[in-house]
């Protein structure tokens, strides 16, 4: 949201200057931004309608099985304490000179319709499940591998079937990417301008 806050700031300095203090409204400022931001909102419904397959993905994020030497989770370059992004696994490419962007976060994409810096990804799912195979990232290409290593788990196979009770086959490399998919989905962090953009006067202060 770099760019947008810059712009919001340039937008009231402009109002500022056009018109008396006094007569510039919170109603104004926000019909003047909102065309340029995306209101950032929690989806309850999602997170109670897919609420098993986030329980499952809650581990699967962790769990270092899922990439190709053992040795990376999700977690390893969208470190979920360092705003979903640059994980130890990513530091460790940039020493190597092996890669470098900085990793994008994935706070607050569940609704995006474009991704990597090419947009070569239309969707979150196509996105996560080329990130399971790429060769810089989970480096994981055989599914036969990947499920094989998930079924040496009765927790896994149990939280699977919960989450996939229609499938047969519930533990799948396909089921895996669904189950990443909502979890990313929920995560998300509404800041003080979200509030403001919908209708909050009060959520904007002098120190946010």
């Amino acid at each position: 949201k770099f760019f947008s806050i810059v712009f919001l700031l340039f937008f009231i300095q402009s109002s500022f200057a056009e018109s008396d203090p006094a007569e510039l409204s919170a109603e104004r400022i926000r019909k003047g931004i909102i065309p340029y931001l995306r209101i950032v909102e929690k989806d309850e419904a999602h997170l109670v309608k897919e609420k098993d397959k986030i329980d499952l993905s809650r581990i699967l994020f962790f769990d270092k099985r899922l990439s190709g030497d053992s040795t990376n989770s999700c977690n390893s370059c969208h470190d979920l304490k360092n705003y979903g992004t640059n994980g130890e696994h990513y530091k460790k490419l940039i020493e190597k000179g092996e890669i470098f962007r900085d990793v994008p976060s994935i706070y607050n994409l569940g609704d995006f319709t474009i991704f990597n810096w090419d947009g070569s990804h239309k969707t979150l799912e196509t996105k996560t499940a080329a990130a399971l195979e790429n060769t810089y990232e989970m480096n994981m290409a055989d599914s036969e591998e990947l499920v094989a290593r998930l079924q040496k788990s009765e927790k896994y196979i149990e939280l699977f079937k919960k989450a996939f009770p229609d499938k047969k086959d519930a533990v799948s490399k396909e089921n895996v990417v669904i189950a990443l998919s909502e979890f990313q989905k929920g995560l998300v962090t509404i800041a003080p301008i979200d509030l403001f953009l919908k209708g909050d006067n009060k959520a904007l202060t002098e120190n946010n």
